[in-house]
């Protein structure tokens, strides 16, 4: 699979009603693979901040699964809703420079 229909697939599962946190991550992992294996540093900067949004959110994921206060689970929910819209938008970023 070329690195444009993966980062459309990652983008559907990112924007999916019922977020498939290990997919995600499955997907953004093989994605920052892929941009690592193009020419040059042209996506660099793209693939070290997917990779540490991936990082932060699996530490968004293991700090909701913990959370018992219904408050703090509220907090972690948005946390994690906030991450997913970065991913979307760091998705958005690579397919309009793929097609520049």
């Amino acid at each position: 699979m070329d690195l444009r229909s993966q980062l459309v697939t990652w983008q559907t599962a990112l924007t999916a009603p019922e977020a498939d946190w290990i997919a995600i991550q499955q997907q953004g992992q093989a994605i920052a693979i892929a941009l690592a294996q193009t020419d040059g540093d042209r996506y660099l900067t793209y693939r070290l901040e997917i990779e540490k949004h991936l990082r932060l959110l699996q530490l968004d994921l293991s700090f909701w699964q913990r959370s018992r206060d219904p408050q703090s689970q509220q907090v972690r929910v948005a946390a994690l809703q906030q991450r997913q819209q970065t991913l979307i938008r760091y998705c958005e970023a690579v397919l309009t420079a793929i097609a520049a």
